[in-house]
């Protein structure tokens, strides 16, 4: 017969780190926390590398883990952030989460993500859940409706950075695209290229985003003096695939020349109604879409697109917070990020034996 042995492993403390490297309890709690680092990364108070090092080796060596409750006891941080937005699954915003979990993993931070499918109900229920977990901070991608939800977290005193879609008059940070000259963008490409009936197919939604590339692309249109040619498109978020497809077919028996999808979903969905109705690219229509996407240099012709720093989005919009979280009295500010025109056969020069319709 066996009999279990059971073997009491002493738990490793602060204190035999401090020990062990020679220094204060309070010097390695110091460098664990990384509270000698800015939001940039930069030292902000004088502990050599030297030191750094050597505190960071004992404490892996000895297996040594920060009690993360006593730490927020005393800071009143749980270092850690909450990011909402509409769709994790979407390319987008995955990528750009992934960019904000590595910059705040960096910085000693853990990330809580959510999802609200373009639900108002959904957003405040899921910005109700992470301030009750005490994060220390939200990124938020705001959805139609979302404005008296996302100001109530304002208004309670927590630090919010708006990511990506804009509220009106709350006095938060913000990093944006420049989406007024990312709409204008596809216009000036296409029209260089010979093409003057362009369409725009956007999404009913009420998110500033998209209201500002439609801005754009109205603005654009007039003026190269093809306002009379402007027609936008709106789809609701839930039925987008059949609706796509019935306005792609309708634009090109109208004689439409190019048409431009404003974000990446629409994008997507437009290169599936192009297979269906077997169109051929550029010839039956030219087509620029949005964001960056490996499907679009697969895709044959490749696809023209504009694009936008996911990098850029999710480090700065962390660096924001982190700065307000950190300390309080942080001015808010707005960071832009310009978008990036990637080009591809879809946009290529319009034939020269085809004659633009006037009608």
């Amino acid at each position: 017969m066996f009999r279990k042995v059971w073997t009491m492993v002493k738990r490793v403390t602060i204190r035999d780190v401090a020990r062990e490297a020679g220094v204060s309890i309070a010097l390695v709690s110091f460098v664990m926390n990384r509270d000698h680092r800015r939001a940039d990364g930069s030292v902000a108070y004088r502990v050599s590398d030297e030191t750094v090092a050597r505190i960071t080796e004992i404490a892996e060596r000895l297996n040594y883990h920060p009690n993360s409750a006593a730490s927020s006891l005393r800071s009143g941080r749980t270092r850690t952030i909450g990011v909402v937005v509409s769709d994790i699954a979407n390319r987008f915003f995955s990528d750009i989460v992934r960019y904000i979990e590595n910059v705040a993993y960096s910085a000693g931070y853990t990330v809580l993500c959510a999802s609200t499918d373009e639900q108002a109900d959904k957003l405040e229920s899921m910005l109700s859940v992470l301030t009750n977990k005490g994060v220390d901070g939200l990124i938020i991608a705001t959805c139609s409706g979302g404005a008296d939800a996302v100001s109530r977290v304002v208004d309670s005193g927590l630090p919010v950075v708006l990511l990506d879609r804009d509220i009106a008059g709350l006095d938060v940070s913000r990093v944006m695209l420049d989406n007024v000259r990312a709409g204008a963008m596809g216009v000036g490409k296409l029209y260089a290229n010979g093409y003057r009936r362009i369409e725009l197919v956007s999404y009913d939604m009420g998110i500033s985003s998209i209201g500002e590339r439609e801005e754009g692309y109205r603005r654009a249109m007039r003026e190269v003096g093809l306002q009379r040619f402007a027609r936008i498109h709106r789809t609701t978020y839930g039925n987008v695939g059949d609706s796509v497809t019935r306005i792609v077919s309708d634009a090109v028996g109208r004689g439409v020349e190019a048409m431009i999808f404003p974000t990446n979903t629409l994008s997507l969905y437009a290169l599936q109604a192009v297979n269906a109705l077997g169109l051929k690219i550029p010839n039956d229509m030219a087509m620029i879409c949005f964001d960056d996407n490996e499907v679009f240099d697969l895709y044959n012709p490749t696809i023209a697109r504009i694009g936008q720093s996911v990098e850029m989005l999710g480090v700065r919009s962390f660096e924001l917070l982190r700065e307000k979280i950190e300390c309080a009295d942080t001015p808010s500010s707005t960071y832009i990020v310009e978008p990036q025109f990637i080009d591809g056969l879809s946009s290529a020069p319009r034939l020269t034996d085809k004659k633009h319709t006037t009608k």
